[in-house]
């Protein structure tokens, strides 16, 4: 059973972790960062990008999406734990509601709607106003 939805007033934070999410030259996320059916995401309200960069290893992209945009384009977020992390009281999940065969098209409007939060490696400490990319 899923849980209560998300308002659509709410931001949401998805973290871009492998290269194969990413086109560079378009400077913003794949369509394959929205392609699955459901998706993780943190509720930009109940986090920093901090926590949730720290969650991650190695290189961290952080796009966020308008809760009611997203749900406009097949998306509906829901407020929902994460096994994984049960104390990340920021955890959602994004269910793509659209059929199969429409999902590709509605990850990339999803792509293509994001705003980037800023690039972070979380290996190293962020620069003082860097927003070289996105993360957290």
């Amino acid at each position: 059973m899923q849980g209560p939805p998300i308002g659509d007033i709410e931001d949401a934070h998805r973290a871009i972790l492998y290269p194969w999410q990413w086109a560079d030259d378009l400077d913003r996320p794949s369509s394959a960062a929205f392609r699955d059916p459901v998706l993780s995401v943190d509720i930009k309200s109940r986090t920093t990008p901090a926590e949730t960069r720290a969650r991650f290893r190695g290189e961290v992209k952080l796009v966020e999406f308008g809760c009611g945009e997203a749900r406009s384009i097949g998306f509906d977020t829901r407020d929902e734990p994460d096994a994984a992390s049960p104390d990340n009281r920021a955890h959602a999940h994004v269910y793509c509601v659209v059929e199969e065969k429409r999902r590709k098209g509605a990850a990339r409007r999803l792509a293509e709607a994001r705003r980037l939060v800023r690039a972070v490696d979380a290996r190293r400490a962020p620069r003082a106003g860097s927003l070289s990319g996105l993360g957290a």
